[in-house]
């Protein structure tokens, strides 16, 4: 629940905030819950989830037009946990995963290795939209 929830890097602070609100009314329940930063060993993933965050942090996606969707319609259906595991077993370098790493949002933006379906200009994506509004006209 809690690593479909937040970020995998967030998941150790949100169960502190749980557990500092279930102290209020049930200090044993509070105590019971299992913190990933304290009990790694009861949390299968996580480790490949704070890796997959990282990376994700680093290859930011590209905004594209709505006029390639069908072109990338499929993209929508991969797996990034499965992605990880590719990259390792080609063995290519991981970051490392961080429990307390910044969100992927305040992470900067990596250059993109493949060039972005709407080239190199800054304005691509407002450009096509031009194009397809003035061709509807």
């Amino acid at each position: 629940f809690l690593a479909r929830t937040y970020p995998p890097s967030q998941t150790s602070r949100m169960v502190g905030l749980w557990k500092e609100q279930l102290r209020e009314v049930n200090p044993k329940a509070a105590e019971s819950i299992a913190d990933p930063a304290d009990y790694p060993n009861l949390f299968d993933g996580l480790e490949l989830a704070l890796k997959a965050e990282a990376w994700l942090g680093e290859n930011q996606l590209h905004e594209a037009p709505a006029s390639i969707y069908l072109d990338h319609a499929a993209d929508n259906e991969s797996d990034l946990l499965e992605h990880v595991k590719q990259l390792e077993a080609q063995g290519e370098a991981m970051p490392p995963p961080e429990a307390e790493a910044a969100p992927a949002e305040e992470a900067a933006p990596a250059e993109p290795e493949e060039e972005s379906p709407l080239g190199d200009e800054p304005d691509a994506a407002a450009a096509a939209e031009e194009e397809a509004a003035a061709a509807q006209a």
